[in-house]
């Protein structure tokens, strides 16, 4: 049996239609009737093309600004709420869609994976298969959020998601071609590396398959003997 005060039938209505405004991506401003649009933008990109309407929807219905989220969004803030409808239809003609909040899968977050010099897998190719999966209007007990990171350096801070992807990549030494110069134990960062003569040695237990020997390496020595994902849960 239910509590007393518990229970759908005490929902306020208005808070009820924002909640429902919300998970549409309409984001409820401080001022009265006021909100921001949030854009879906998978690992935050945006084609060029469709950054002057995002433009111009500012300018028309907003106040000329637009602003970043810290999960690679978009918003575009002080859109009145008789303008809602309107300002979403000119952005759907360019192939913009809002991202909605509230207890559902968040767009995924990535680091700019193999455009970097130390990306490994490419988060972008995986990240949208995720989105294309997993992003739906669907309610969930919690909001849930995904982040992939390239490699080790987790710019992306995956750890901290709900779900989290970070390349790795598992170095193996090609002795014939290795002339002992030592790059390799220098550039370890984690001391996974030692030379042992005129032969340098890795320790699997300090290694945390960043790739940097196999990068570093002037005779293509180090190669790559596999690569894959870390994968982290329950972050929050």
């Amino acid at each position: 049996m239910e509590p007393e005060g518990f229970g759908l039938a005490t929902v306020d209505p208005k808070e009820k239609k924002y909640a429902e405004l919300k998970m549409s991506g309409y984001i409820k401003l401080r001022e009265k009737d006021m909100y921001a649009l949030r854009l879906r933008i998978p690992m935050g990109n945006l084609l060029a093309d469709q950054m002057p309407r995002v433009a111009e929807v500012a300018r028309k219905y907003g106040r000329g600004y637009v602003g970043l989220t810290v999960r690679q969004g978009v918003e575009i803030p002080w859109i009145h709420f008789r303008d809602l409808e309107k300002a979403r239809a000119e952005l759907e003609e360019a192939g913009i869609i809002l991202s909605g909040c509230g207890p559902r899968v968040r767009a995924v977050v990535s680091c700019k994976g193999t455009i970097c010099p130390y990306g490994i897998i490419d988060t972008h190719a995986i990240g949208m298969r995720i989105d294309e999966r997993f992003f739906s209007p669907r309610v969930l007990p919690h909001k849930y959020k995904i982040g992939i990171a390239g490699c080790p350096n987790s710019c992306s801070k995956p750890q901290f998601n709900d779900l989290g992807l970070m390349g790795q990549v598992e170095p193996r030494l090609e002795e014939s071609l290795c002339n002992g110069c030592s790059l390799c134990e220098v550039n370890c960062a984690d001391a996974a590396i030692t030379m042992s003569g005129d032969l340098p040695v890795r320790d699997p237990q300090k290694c945390v398959y960043c790739g940097d020997c196999i990068r570093v390496c002037p005779t293509d020595a180090w190669v790559q003997r596999a690569v894959g994902v870390a994968v982290f849960a329950g972050g929050k």
